[in-house]
């Protein structure tokens, strides 16, 4: 995994190629939004030394091909191809178009009260009930 196949392209190359949100570049690694899990911080990390990635929320890793072939839902033969074709020394092949796969996270939205609902609500001292004699 760490060791860089016979491919014309690099990790960070395939990153941008791809549209992955780079949150913070400190020169060795890149910090991500997880395009596999519905990550809203940067959980994925991207050793641009060794040509890796991993994701610390869904698990998901691997190296260049794997990167491109789970984002793509192609084979491991077929982003090999797909990539020589596009970074190789005949690279006028334009780059296909991606399905994004993202999870939608819904949410509950909470109403919010008009002032005239507000002023119409009352919070008083609790009563107490009267004694029984």
């Amino acid at each position: 995994m760490g060791r860089k196949p016979d491919l014309p392209c690099d990790i960070e190359q395939v990153v941008d190629l791809l549209g992955i949100e780079v949150i913070r570049d400190t020169g060795t690694q890149l910090h991500c939004r997880c395009p596999f899990c519905a990550d809203r911080k940067a959980h994925m990390n991207v050793k641009i030394r060794d040509n890796v990635f991993r994701c610390n929320r869904c698990g998901k890793g691997g190296g260049i091909l794997h990167l491109y072939a789970e984002f793509c839902e192609v084979t491991l033969h077929t982003a090999y191809e797909e990539l020589c074709k596009m970074f190789g020394p005949d690279s006028n092949e334009k780059p296909r178009e991606y399905k994004r796969r993202r999870k939608i996270i819904e949410t509950a939205e909470l109403p919010i009260a008009s002032a005239e609902v507000l002023s119409l609500i009352h919070i008083s001292e609790p009563t107490r009930p009267e004694p029984i004699s």
